[in-house]
């Protein structure tokens, strides 16, 4: 059973859209397991993909490996770009941003 109604993807895809956005803040991104972010990242480019849009993952997970593997798979499935959701689980200062990032590869 799919967990996204792939033809939903198509819809939003369609001839005229500047981008599709999947897994986001809004989404409980934080909820899926990797097999299902795997699912959803497959259904959403394989319907959007072919309509030449913008497709962007949202890329997060409690642990950073965990991020970097979402990130290189949604490269894989041919994402346009993923987006980093900075630690959720802690209040970040300014300075310490870049720090989030530092062990995230160019994937």
């Amino acid at each position: 059973m799919s967990l996204l109604p792939a033809p939903m993807c198509g819809r939003c895809a369609r001839p005229g859209s500047t981008g599709c956005f999947t897994t986001g803040s809004t989404g409980e991104f934080y909820a899926l397991g990797f097999e299902e972010f795997r699912e959803v990242a497959w259904a959403f480019t394989e319907e959007a993909g072919p309509f030449g849009t913008l497709t962007r993952m949202g890329c997060g997970a409690p642990v950073t490996r965990q991020t970097t593997r979402q990130l290189e798979f949604a490269a894989e499935c041919g994402a346009s770009g993923g987006q980093v959701a900075l630690p959720y689980w802690m209040e970040l200062s300014d300075p310490d941003m870049p720090g989030s990032f530092r062990d995230l590869p160019a994937a």
